[in-house]
């Protein structure tokens, strides 16, 4: 996919810029849906067990697990949770989403692409060239979105395009969370209003209070790793990442008063 896209700054407040969100909450109904990528990245294990880990890797993955992982649980057995940090996970896939209306269709459609393959380089590469396609140009209001992006999906890709060794997007080589938040519209920001950050509800829960389809596996790290190391092809796991990308449309959706995107009207692009 490639895009044209030019960015605008926050909207303002008396001249200041709004505090309760990365965008402004007046963002949240000015920002064309035409002008919105949906984002869902899939991490998992860098490698199968824990075992196949160096001595090394296992202290280190020792010490950064300890503080999280339950009571009387072994780094071994928590590592099935390695997706979730770049510096021990690596990227599966990675899903855009993008919402279209059809001549003579009063419902929008939602459209996804995939970048996925046995080789993280190359799904890295290929969406960093969307993203950079996409967000080339400050002068337009396109943005990407997702739940937790700013904390947890943007992060991740950009620390493993580090490792990778591939240049950054612009958008991500850049230094402070406000300028990368000019591009981004995160739904566990909204939701939280301006409730103190660390209190993110998660994407599930606000799924399902809002009565929205929102698939508990979806969410739990441990399932991607199984499915990705038990799985004859990648399909299972790409599917989940659509999944969550629809639900951060719908969530989006709901916030602004819209009618949700009807299941017929999903559309997978391969």
């Amino acid at each position: 996919m490639r895009y044209n896209n030019e960015g605008k700054g926050r909207e303002t407040r008396g001249g200041k810029p709004t505090p309760s969100s990365p965008r402004g909450t007046a963002a949240l109904h000015t920002v064309s849906e035409n002008d919105i990528v949906f984002v869902s990245i899939e991490g998992v294990p860098e490698l199968s067990s824990f075992d196949n880990l160096s001595a090394d890797m296992q202290r280190l993955w020792d010490s950064a697990s300890a503080a999280w992982r339950p009571a009387g649980a072994t780094a071994g057995e928590a590592y099935a949770e390695a997706g979730t940090m770049a510096e021990f996970g690596k990227v599966a896939c990675i899903t855009a989403g993008v919402i279209r209306h059809k001549e003579g269709e009063a419902d929008p459609f939602f459209i996804t692409s995939t970048y996925s393959g046995d080789s993280e380089r190359d799904v890295l590469c290929g969406f960093a060239e969307m993203v950079g396609n996409f967000l080339s140009t400050p002068a337009q209001d396109h943005v990407l979105c997702g739940h937790a992006i700013l904390a947890a999906d943007i992060p991740f890709f950009a620390r493993r395009l580090i490792v990778n060794n591939i240049q950054l997007p612009a958008l991500f080589d850049r230094r402070g969370r406000r300028k990368v938040a000019d591009s981004v519209i995160d739904t566990a920001d909204y939701w939280a209003f301006t409730e103190a950050a660390g209190r993110r509800a998660p994407a599930e829960l606000i799924g399902r209070v809002l009565g929205l389809d929102a698939e508990q596996d979806d969410f739990d790290p441990r399932v991607a790793a199984e499915i990705y190391n038990t799985s004859a092809d990648m399909e299972p796991l790409i599917g989940r990442s659509e999944r969550k990308a629809l639900l951060y449309a719908q969530i989006l959706r709901r916030f602004r008063g819209e009618s949700v995107i009807l299941p017929d009207h999903v559309i997978r692009k391969r």
